[in-house]
């Protein structure tokens, strides 16, 4: 689940900002702002398949939000894990907690719950806490094959990762790289648009973590 990241310059892409969407039609739906490099679609499926099975319109323990229009910031009981308990608001494909939502929202001017606000959002989060970490940059790590490395250092936001306090089998392992390759799958597919002025040349394949090297997993 995504907790509070610091307040760290990072640019966005232009994304849709204020159009509602009916939750029904996002069951489980590839990513909606083309302008995101390549390497995001790989790690946003790895971030997202552990945490929510890459569902837009869930919320913890497996409801449905029936309106993406805003966080639904629904208290939901935690009754496993070392979290028993207590409560969580986490929602979405990426499980933001509703104050990790407000802040990461606000700051990048996203208006909705909305897919691509949703994968904006977890993108922005992820460059932020990659960054604090480590002092290195998200996307070129992502190029070189680091896959573990980075889900080690954002552990902390998406405690289903490996390293994080609710680690989940989708979460390490080869569990993590099958869900990078079929991001990436979507990545190779997806029509080239520009938006906002901003363009994409069409993507070299980016490099994958090797299969075959336990390091890359």
């Amino acid at each position: 689940m995504a907790i509070l990241a610091q307040k760290t310059a990072l640019w966005v892409s232009c994304v849709p900002t204020s159009i509602h969407h009916d939750a029904g039609q996002y069951p489980s739906m590839p990513l909606l702002d083309q302008n995101l490099p390549p390497e995001a679609y790989g790690l946003l499926g790895a971030i997202a398949g552990p945490e929510s099975g890459g569902r837009y319109d869930v919320l913890y323990g497996g409801g449905t939000i029936g309106d993406l229009s805003r966080h639904p910031r629904r208290a939901v009981p935690i009754t496993t894990g070392p979290n028993a308990g207590q409560t969580s608001s986490a929602a979405g494909r990426y499980q933001f907690l509703a104050p990790t939502w407000d802040d990461i929202s606000s700051r990048y001017d996203l208006t909705d719950f909305s897919p691509a606000n949703q994968d904006a959002a977890a993108w922005a989060l992820a460059n932020e806490t990659y960054s604090g970490k480590t002092g290195g940059d998200l996307t070129e790590a992502l190029r070189q094959g680091k896959l573990q490395d980075v889900a080690q250092a954002l552990s902390g936001q998406w405690t289903s990762l490996a390293g994080g306090i609710e680690p989940q089998a989708a979460g390490s392992g080869k569990g993590l790289l099958a869900n990078y390759h079929a991001g990436m799958a979507g990545a190779q597919s997806a029509p080239v648009v520009a938006s906002a002025g901003v363009s994409r040349e069409t993507p070299m394949k980016p490099a994958l973590p090797d299969e075959t090297d336990p390091s890359s997993f």
